[in-house]
This record gives C-alpha cells, structure tokens and sequence, in this order.
C-alpha cells in the first residue's frame, strides 16, 4: 500500500479506497527517508496513473514536481494544465526549524488560482494496492 501525504481529488463521491488516480499527489520528506525509497514511492504513484507528483524536502526547503517522466526543481511547483501552485517560500516561510509544520502551512497555502470548489484536498487517504498499475483503476 502507499499512503500519501496529501492528494488532491477532482470533486464528487469518492470510495473508501480510490479506484482512479488523483489529479495530484504530494509526498514530504521526513528525516528517516532515503533517496532510493523516495525514488521508489514516486515511480509507484507514476505506475498507478498519478499524472503530477510533487515531493517537497523540508531540511533542504526545496521542491520537486514530475508531471510525466521529468523530475523538475523548482521554487513553485505546479500542475502542467491546471490552475494548482503552492510557492514554496510561503511554505518555509515562519516555519524555523519545526519542519513538522509543512503539512499545515501546505493546507493553507495550497490554492488553485481560480476555483478552489473544483477540487479537494485530502490528507493521508489515498490508499491503494502497492502493486497496481494504471489499468487496475
């Protein structure tokens, strides 16, 4: 199973346990997070039909966004034919050495810049199989 941090949804009902991918997924790092276990987790996500995955390094204070096979770095993370952002430096900003923080300072400074009602924002639910693919949507 992967978990997630934070997902982000389309609107309208959802199940317990997603059948189709979210339009975003955003993994923080902790402390004990090795690189080939991050690399691992978003390869999965990829391979589920996740089409944007962000993964932000609170030690580091940077980001990453992949939409598609690209890993980019990046100051503001985005998703590629969406109106979603978050500035990373709204998120670091105030948050002194509690990298704790990133999780709530990411719920309130998330926003789509137009319609915020099209979407919603979910934390740790988004639980599927680890060994899904794309087609067991």
């Amino acid at each position: 199973m992967r978990i997630p941090d934070l997902v982000v949804l389309r609107p309208g009902p959802q199940p317990d346990i997603l059948v189709d991918p979210p339009l975003l997924v955003i993994e923080v790092l902790s402390p004990d997070d090795s690189y080939s276990d991050t690399q691992e987790r978003a390869q999965d996500y990829l391979d589920m039909g996740v089409r944007a995955l962000w993964i932000i390094d609170p030690k580091t204070r940077t980001g990453r966004m992949c939409s598609g096979t690209g890993w980019i770095a990046a100051d503001r993370l985005e998703v590629a034919g969406t109106d979603l952002y978050v500035d990373l430096a709204a998120i670091f900003n105030g948050i002194g050495d509690r990298p704790d923080l990133v999780y709530t300072r990411l719920r309130l400074k998330f926003r789509p810049r137009k319609d915020p009602a099209r979407l919603r924002i979910l934390v740790t639910c988004f639980s599927v199989p680890r060994s899904a693919t794309a087609s067991s949507f």
